[in-house]
């Protein structure tokens, strides 16, 4: 994973600047315990435009390049479907570059290729859903080739056999879009593709089931969704002071709550909190350890999303 400063822009931002705002709050999928319920309907939720830390995916089905980066939201283990293995969601996460958003959905009891959007009972798929300033309701499908007669056989797709929203864009199907590991589904969305939004407002990770065959209505098995209120959160890197070398596994805190995040192999962070941005002129604490060095501790006015923070640490 490469990571580096990012951009947010406001929901109203122009088209050419080409970035994403969203939000990630730590939440629950159906019946979680940190969270919103999940509905299958996501839309627009008051303009709040939601935020996520830069990071450039590999689709290899590994969570090494997701290191330092913490879970939109959850979902509480049993939840899944016990006539479909492969469908209790664990966890949701995000995140992009300039060019993609990357989406990631965690399963409890791992990936299942029965999972192919067929018949009974091969008729489930892993879907994502977002709501953004351009599509009110995206739902794209990931699911596996189980058939030599249908598209990519013996291989995970995008879109398979029908697995995507009714009018999403044709394009978005295909292997290329999606990378799967024996517990990890990732999806990378060319933001060209899914009409290059500037406001993201909702995400989910789900698993579903198509009851009575092809062109049935999905039922939801599980679901992991972000909340609909924005949360403060703090983007920065942890170096050494003198040798400017990255600092991996430090420990970040705030004086906001108990939320904590460690910083990966690059020194990079990005802590979520559960507190509600009202931080515009309050100030809060910072506070960084790691072995070996001296403790970061500083009070300070820094606002509800404070991204790009340069920290260091003296030995």
């Amino acid at each position: 994973m490469s990571s580096s400063p990012w951009l947010a822009l406001a929901f109203f931002a122009p088209l050419s600047l080409l970035c994403l705002q969203l939000a990630c709050s730590a939440g629950a999928g159906k019946d979680g315990t940190n969270g919103t319920n999940g509905t299958n309907g996501i839309g627009n939720i008051g303009g709040y435009a939601l935020t996520l830390p830069t990071a450039t995916i590999t689709l290899d089905g590994s969570v090494s390049d997701w290191e330092g980066l913490s879970p939109l939201a959850t979902s509480i283990q049993g939840n899944g479907s016990a006539t479909h293995p492969g469908s209790d969601v664990k966890a949701l996460y995000a995140a992009r570059d300039a060019s993609t958003l990357y989406l990631r959905m965690d399963l409890w009891d791992g990936t299942n290729t029965a999972f192919w959007n067929g018949p009974a009972p091969n008729d489930g798929s892993y879907r994502f859903r977002l709501s953004s300033n351009v599509y009110s309701a995206m739902g794209l499908g990931v699911a596996y080739g189980g058939q030599p007669n249908l598209p990519n056989p013996g291989q995970w797709s995008l879109g398979h056999n029908g697995s995507n929203d009714p009018g999403m864009p044709g394009s978005l199907q295909g292997p290329s879009f999606v990378g799967v590991g024996a517990s990890t589904i990732e999806c990378a969305l060319p933001l060209l593709q899914i009409g290059n939004p500037t406001a993201i407002y909702s995400l989910q990770a789900q698993t579903v089931s198509i009851s009575g065959g092809s062109g049935a209505a999905a039922i939801q098995l599980d679901i992991a969704q972000t909340p609909q209120v924005q949360k403060v959160s703090i983007e920065g890197t942890v170096r050494a002071a003198g040798t400017g070398m990255p600092i991996r596994g430090a420990l970040v805190a705030t004086s906001l709550d108990g939320q904590t995040i460690s910083t990966n192999a690059a020194g990079y962070f990005f802590l979520q909190t559960a507190a509600a941005p009202n931080y515009a002129n309050t100030p809060y604490t910072i506070t960084i350890t790691a072995a070996g060095y001296a403790t970061f501790s500083q009070s300070g006015v820094w606002g509800d999303h404070p991204m790009a923070q340069a920290f260091t640490l003296n030995p």
